[in-house]
């Protein structure tokens, strides 16, 4: 069953995909959708499923349709690897990074939002 998205709830992940975009320097074709197992790729989704529930304001099965996997539990996992990266953040030099610099672009947005 799709869910239908409120003017909210798109003005929320359109805020994430263009701070997400600009964090990374790629348009979204590259990393939205794709099923790709290479290990950067993996990386971008896990990292996008991650602020799309945490940052979106979307439940755990809204982020999952969003992203067009089969359920919940897709973005439980790429949550918890997420979280696991944010607290080694020596061993995960680039990803942290990656969410830093998300996090500043997407206070910018909201700061320019309200």
């Amino acid at each position: 069953m799709k869910l239908i998205e409120t003017n909210f709830e798109l003005e929320n992940r359109t805020r994430i995909v263009e701070s997400l975009e600009a964090a990374l320097g790629v348009p979204r074709e590259f990393w939205e959708r794709k099923r790709s197992k290479r290990q950067d790729e993996v990386r971008i989704r896990h990292i996008y499923a991650y602020l799309l529930y945490k940052y979106g304001g979307y439940t755990l099965k809204q982020s999952a349709n969003i992203l067009g996997h089969k359920n919940h539990t897709t973005i439980i996992h790429s949550y918890r690897t997420v979280e696991e990266w944010l607290e080694l953040p020596q061993m995960y030099k680039l990803e942290n990074r990656i969410v830093k610099l998300f996090l500043e672009e997407y206070e910018q947005r909201n700061q320019i939002a309200d």
